[in-house]
C-alpha cells in the first residue's frame, strides 16, 4: 500500500469517526466535564465574593421561622445597614420580595435600600405552558419585587439557570423577554468594578440616568448598532472593558458556569455568624465584608432540608448539592476574574474530533507495529494533557470524553485489526515461497516476526559463489552442466539446513541463505558462521572436480548481519517473494572480496562482534567495497591460529597509526612465517605499491592517514 493511498484511509477515519460522534456529544457534557472537574480539583476560593448563607441552624439561632421569606424584613435592613457602613461594594439578595408583609419592616428595608443605594434584588423568571391551538406555548414572566423595594434599589435581575439532564451548567446572562435585561451576576459585576464600564457609558453619551440600569442601556446600543462605538474595541480597553464589549454585544446565548468546588467553596458565613460580626463592628468585620460583593440567599447544608439546589458535577455522593446563590455567587465570580467556561461551536467541536481520530490513527498506518502502540499512547496523553490544561489554565472545554474513551481504543482496535489482517496476507505470501525451504515452525516464527516489526526482519545473511564458474562449466553440455551444479547443490543445502538457516534464493553459482535473529543476534551470526566453515570445509577440500566421491567445489563466502525486507518484488502481473535490502548486497561484495584477499571465507565486523572471542577470528582491516559508500570491517574467521592473527595485527596497526618505518618488518616477518597467506600478501602488495622515495633526510614514508583500503572489484 502507498503512503498516498495510508494518509487517504486516515484521512477518511477521521472524517467517518468524528460523524458518528456526533449523537454521542450529550455524553461528552456529562461524562467528559464531570472527568475534567475530578482531575483539575479545585480552584481558589474566588477572593472578592461572599455569601451569607439563610438555613435552618440560622433560623435556629435567630429565633426565625424555618422559612427564609417569613424571615423579618427589619432583620434584613439591618443586615443591609451593617455591610454599607463596613464597605460592601454590591450587595444582591437572591430572595424575591414580591408579597408585602410587616408594614414597619417593609418600610425599613425600602429605606435601607435606598440609603444603600447599591442592592440588587432578584426578579424571578416563571415559565408558563399556555394552551396553544392543537398543542401548547411556553412563555416567560417576570415576576418582580414590590414596587416599594425595586424602585428603592440599586436594580432588579433574574438569575436563571439553564436546567438539563447533566445538571445546572450554564445562566442566562440576560432575560430571554426583550433580551436586555442584565442577570443578576452581570449587574453586581458592573456595580463592584465601575472603571471596566466607564469607556462604554461615554461612548454611549446618553443624557441622564439610565431608568433601567446602565448595562440595559449599553445591551440596546450595542445591539442596535453592531458597528457602533459600544461595540467596538477601542485604544486604551483594559481587558476587562474588552470582556464588556463582547458580552453586551454578542448573542443572548447561555454562559457557562465554571466552578469553583464542591457546595460550600465559595466563601460562606451563617446570616446569624455574619450578622452578630457586623453589630460588633471593628476590625474584624471589615476585613470580612469591606471590597467585597455580598449575596444573600438560601444556603443550606444539610442534606435532607436542602432546597433551592441543582445537581452539578461537584454535587457530592451523599446528595448534597450546590444551591442556587451558590452558584449566583460563582456566575459573579466567573465574571470577575474572567473565567467563565468556553466551548467551542458544534462544527468546531466536530471537526477538533475529526483532527484526533485522524492523528490517533495515524501512527497505525505509518509506523511499525512497536513504534504505532508508542506513538498513539504518547498521542492520546499529549491531548489528555493538553485538554485539561485548557480546561484548568485557559477556561476552555475541549472535547475529551469522546477522543480518550471512544475515539483512541477504536483507532487502536482498527489500526490492530488492520495490521493483523495484513499480516495474515504477508504470513500466506511467505509460507507459499518458504516452504520449500524450511519446516512450517520456522515459517510461522518468521510470520510472527512480522506481526511485530511490520515487513522487516534481522537476519544473518551467507552469500556464496563458485570459483571459476564459467571455466568449469566450459566444454560441459547442459545435462553435465546441470547435474554437476545439482551435485553442488546436493551438498551445500544440508549444511545450511543442518545449521537452522533458509536458502532463499540460488541463480547459476550463487545461493543466498538467511538466519533468522530473535531479540539476543547471538544464536543466529554464530549458526550462520558455523554453517560458512563447514561448507568450507566440504567444498573446498583441495582435490580435483571429479576426484574422490565428492567433487571439489571450490567456493567464496561471505556473512553478514542486518535488516531485511520479505515481501513481493515485481509488478502487478509478475511478483515474487525475494529478500530485499543493503545487508544483502553486501554480503554478496563480501564474498567477492575473498578474490583479493586470497581468502576463502570472510565476515564482517557486525557479524564478528557476536561471535565469542576465542582466538579464532583474526580482523583484516576496513574496506571500501565496489558501489559502497560506507567501509566494512571485515574479519578471517578461519586463521592458522593466534600467533598469526597477532602478527597480522601488530602489521595493520602500525600501517593504520602511519609507523610506517617498522612496516616493512612486520610484513617480512609474515611473508617468512606464511607466505601462503593470503591477507598478509595483500597488506604487501599494498605497501608496495604506495612506497614512495624517502624524503630528504630520511625519516618514514609518507602514505597519508588512509585507514581503509579500497577494493575495486567485480
Amino acid at each position: 500500500m502507498t503512503l498516498l493511498r495510508r494518509l487517504t484511509g486516515v484521512l477518511a477515519f477521521g472524517t467517518a469517526a468524528a460523524l458518528a460522534c456526533l449523537p454521542a456529544l450529550p455524553w461528552e457534557r456529562a461524562s467528559g466535564l464531570d472527568s475534567l472537574y475530578g482531575l483539575r480539583g479545585v480552584r481558589p476560593e474566588p477572593p472578592e465574593v461572599t455569601v451569607i448563607a439563610m438555613n435552618g441552624a440560622a433560623a435556629r439561632a435567630l429565633g426565625v421561622p424555618a422559612r427564609p421569606d417569613r424571615w423579618p424584613r427589619a432583620l434584613h435592613a439591618e443586615l443591609i445597614e451593617h455591610l454599607h457602613e463596613h464597605g460592601a461594594t454590591a450587595i444582591g439578595f437572591d430572595l424575591l420580595f414580591d408579597r408585602p408583609r410587616e408594614a414597619p419592616g417593609d418600610i425599613r428595608l425600602a429605606a435601607a435600600l435606598r440609603r444603600a443605594g447599591n442592592v440588587a434584588l432578584v426578579a424571578y423568571l416563571q415559565r408558563e405552558t399556555l394552551p396553544s391551538g392543537a398543542g401548547s406555548a411556553s412563555v416567560d414572566r417576570l415576576l418582580q419585587p414590590l414596587p416599594a423595594f425595586a424602585d428603592a434599589a440599586m436594580a432588579t435581575a433574574p438569575f436563571a439557570l439553564v436546567k438539563s439532564r447533566e445538571g445546572a451548567l450554564e445562566y442566562l446572562g440576560y432575560a430571554p423577554e426583550g433580551d436586555d435585561l442584565p442577570s443578576l451576576p452581570l449587574v453586581l459585576a458592573a456595580r463592584h468594578r465601575p472603571e471596566a464600564l466607564a469607556p462604554l457609558l461615554a461612548a454611549l453619551d446618553l443624557p441622564g440616568p439610565h431608568p433601567d440600569g446602565p448595562l440595559a442601556a449599553l445591551r440596546r446600543s450595542a445591539r442596535a448598532e453592531p458597528g457602533g462605538r459600544v461595540a467596538t474595541p477601542q485604544a486604551g480597553d483594559t481587558t476587562a472593558t474588552r470582556a464588556w464589549r463582547a458580552r453586551l454585544a454578542g448573542p443572548a446565548a447561555p454562559i457557562r458556569l465554571n466552578l469553583y468546588g464542591p457546595p460550600g467553596h465559595v466563601r460562606t458565613v451563617p446570616y446569624d455568624r455574619a450578622l452578630a460580626l457586623l453589630r460588633a463592628g471593628g476590625p474584624e468585620a471589615d476585613r470580612a465584608f469591606r471590597g467585597r460583593v455580598v449575596l444573600i440567599g438560601l444556603s443550606e447544608f444539610e442534606q435532607p432540608e436542602q432546597r433551592d439546589v441543582y445537581r452539578t458535577p461537584w454535587s457530592t455522593g451523599d446528595g448534597l448539592d450546590i444551591s442556587g446563590v451558590e452558584l449566583a455567587a460563582t456566575a459573579l465570580a466567573n465574571q470577575l476574574d474572567g473565567s467563565p467556561l468556553r466551548r467551542g461551536t458544534p462544527l468546531q467541536e466536530t471537526l477538533l474530533l475529526a483532527a484526533c481520530a485522524a492523528l490517533l490513527f495515524a501512527p497505525w498506518r505509518l509506523l511499525p507495529l512497536r513504534p504505532a502502540l508508542a506513538c498513539s499512547v504518547g498521542l492520546a496523553s499529549g491531548y489528555a494533557a493538553l485538554a485539561l490544561a485548557a480546561f484548568s489554565h485557559a477556561s476552555l472545554w475541549l472535547p475529551w470524553a469522546l477522543p480518550l474513551f471512544a475515539l483512541w481504543p477504536l483507532s487502536v482496535l482498527l489500526g490492530v485489526g488492520l495490521r493483523l489482517r495484513e499480516v495474515d496476507r504477508q504470513r500466506q505470501r511467505l509460507r507459499a515461497a518458504l516452504d520449500r525451504y524450511g519446516p512450517r515452525e520456522e515459517v510461522a516464527r518468521l510470520a510472527q516476526q512480522l506481526a511485530r516489526d511490520d515487513d522487516t526482519v534481522h537476519v544473518a545473511c551467507l552469500s556464496t559463489d563458485i570459483e571459476g564458474y564459467t571455466h568449469r562449466t566450459e566444454g560441459r553440455t547442459p545435462a553435465q552442466a546441470r547435474q554437476w551444479l545439482n551435485r553442488y547443490y546436493e551438498t551445500a543445502f544440508p549444511v545450511v539446513r543442518r545449521h537452522g538457516g533458509h536458502v532463499v534464493d540460488h541463480a547459476g553459482d550463487a545461493m543466498i541463505c538467511i538466519w533468522l535473529s530473535g531479540p539476543d543476534p547471538r544464536a543466529a551470526c554464530r549458526a550462520a558462521v558455523a554453517a560458512a566453515r563447514e561448507l568450507n570445509a566440504v567444498l573446498n577440500r583441495g582435490g580435483g572436480d571429479e576426484g574422490g566421491d565428492l567433487p571439489d567445489f571450490p567456493t567464496r563466502i561471505g556473512v553478514h548481519f542486518g535488516p531485511v525486507a520479505l515481501g513481493d518484488v515485481g509488478d502487478a502481473q509478475h511478483a515474487e517473494q525475494r529478500i530485499v535490502g543493503d545487508i544483502v548486497n553486501t554480503a554478496s561484495r563480501i564474498q567477492s572480496a575473498n578474490k583479493p584477499l586470497g581468502t576463502r571465507v570472510l565476515v564482517s565486523d557486525a557479524v564478528a562482534r557476536h561471535l565469542p572471542d576465542d582466538g579464532s577470528l583474526r580482523p583484516l582491516g576496513r574496506f571500501l567495497l565496489t558501489g559502497k559508500s560506507r567501509e566494512v570491517g571485515l574479519v578471517d574467521p578461519l586463521p592458522a591460529g593466534p600467533e598469526q592473527c597477532h602478527a597480522y595485527a601488530q602489521a595493520l596497526q602500525a600501517w593504520c597509526d602511519g609507523r610506517h618505518a617498522e612496516l616493512p618488518a612486520r610484513l617480512d616477518e609474515l611473508a617468512a612465517r606464511w607466505p601462503l597467506d593470503g591477507p598478509s600478501r595483500f597488506l604487501r602488495s599494498r605497501w608496495d605499491a604506495a612506497r614512495t622515495p624517502p624524503p630528504p633526510g630520511g625519516g618514514d614514508t609518507p602514505l597519508g592517514d588512509q585507514h581503509a583500503f579500497t577494493l575495486f572489484l567485480k
